[in-house]
């Protein structure tokens, strides 16, 4: 009769999710800090998941499926999805407009927005990333844009 063996890799398992389970029991027990007491340092985003470095740049972006919500956190569209409807959700423009014959938009940027630096996003600035798109169609984007203009 054969004995049932138990496998390394059943150890593995065993031990990755002893490991979890402590790591949430952790996490989940709060810690309070005093009241009105004021942030202090510098927040580091850690982020597990794995993507390529050239998704991180919005210019060299190929395509292919992202963790949405990591880029949300790092840079902002003009616009975005957000539920069912497409392009529906006000973003760095607070409005945008498309021409009835759909050939041209009229965006207007939020007021106030600023990049990590405390610069403020310009006009200027999104006509750059328009006009320096280099990631996924950016050839059939190219085409089908005549020009970008400031208004």
């Amino acid at each position: 009769m054969r004995r049932p063996r138990f496998a390394a890799r059943s150890t593995f398992h065993l031990l990755a999710v002893a490991l979890i389970v402590i790591v949430a029991a952790a996490t989940a027990i709060p810690f309070s800090s005093p009241a009105g007491a004021a942030a202090k340092g510098k927040l580091v985003l850690a982020w597990h998941a794995g993507f390529a470095s050239r998704w991180l740049d919005p210019q060299e972006h190929d395509g292919t499926a992202t963790p949405d919500n990591f880029f949300t956190a790092l840079h902002d569209a003009l616009i975005k999805n957000q539920g069912t409807a497409l392009y529906d959700h006000p973003a760095l423009a607070e409005r945008f407009a498309v021409a009835a014959d759909a050939k041209s938009a009229t965006f207007t940027l939020r007021k106030g927005v600023k990049f990590h630096n405390g610069e403020p996003v310009t006009p200027q600035d999104v006509k750059w990333s328009y006009e320096n798109y280099r990631g996924a169609k950016a050839d059939v984007f190219k085409k089908k844009t005549e020009r970008v203009e400031i208004v």
